[in-house]
């Protein structure tokens, strides 16, 4: 019964929400990821998961490139704990799957920032 009250409890605990910063070059590099798909052969569960979060995911960064369009600086970027997870999978998978130097530069940062808050 304790247990059960404990589970429940954690239903309503507010997760804070993970913060990046990265400007609109790097952005627009991580979106060129989204078409690619990365994930070949058997996915597993969790790269199910990833993929279906990153589906909705990629929509908003898409949107949100589109606005910083013309800005130089970098600027914040949140997402729930879900998006973040899924984020920093895609990026780990674009790391160790790309070779164009600033591709993997860029997707190592934003992995590393998320991974620093999670």
């Amino acid at each position: 019964m304790a247990v059960f009250v404990k589970i429940v409890g954690m239903k309503y605990m507010n997760m804070e929400k993970i913060t990046i910063k990265i400007n609109h070059v790097a952005l627009e590099v991580l979106c060129s990821t989204f078409d690619d798909g990365g994930y070949s052969g058997n996915i597993s569960a969790e790269q199910k998961v990833v993929r279906s979060i990153m589906a909705d995911l990629s929509l908003q960064l898409e949107k949100k490139e589109i606005s910083k369009r013309h800005t130089t600086k970098k600027f914040k970027m949140s997402f729930k704990y879900h998006e973040a997870f899924a984020l920093e999978k895609h990026c780990r998978m674009v790391y160790s799957n790309y070779f164009q130097c600033y591709t993997t530069h860029v997707a190592l940062d934003v992995a590393n920032q998320i991974h620093k808050q999670l």
